[in-house]
């Protein structure tokens, strides 16, 4: 006797579920992010306020003094004559 062929039947129950090990996958995923999130926002539990001040303090203006002003500079004086006359006497012995 020959064995008969079959013909293969498949049968859809409507309730395909992609497995619990993706799920935990998914979940293991999840955790890690959450926790990475809670650590690049506020990890150290304090503040990270910085406080810096731009503003310059008030300049004050000089205290007056009780004292004459300096007195100007002397004007400078003429420069020598140029030329054979240079103003000197030589004492030829």
């Amino acid at each position: 006797m020959t064995p008969k062929e079959h013909d293969t039947t498949v049968i859809h129950s409507g309730n395909e579920s992609s497995g619990g090990a993706a799920w935990f996958v998914v979940g293991i995923a999840l955790v890690i992010a959450l926790i990475a999130g809670y650590f690049m926002i506020d990890g150290n539990g304090g503040s990270n306020s910085v406080s810096v001040d731009v503003n310059s303090p008030a300049a004050e203006a000089p205290a007056p003094t009780d004292s004459a002003p300096a007195a100007a500079p002397a004007p400078a004086a003429d420069p020598a004559p140029s030329g054979s006359d240079s103003g000197t006497t030589t004492n030829s012995n």
